[in-house]
């Protein structure tokens, strides 16, 4: 991703699946500075 977008500083996951609560509803939470 960083050699495609150099603009890109860093790519963040967060929320239910990185605190391991997830459920069928959950979704992906991605920051991308």
């Amino acid at each position: 991703m960083f050699q495609r977008y150099p603009y890109v500083v860093s790519v963040y996951l967060f929320g239910s699946h990185v605190s391991g609560r997830t459920t069928p509803m959950s979704d992906l939470d991605i920051a991308i500075l």
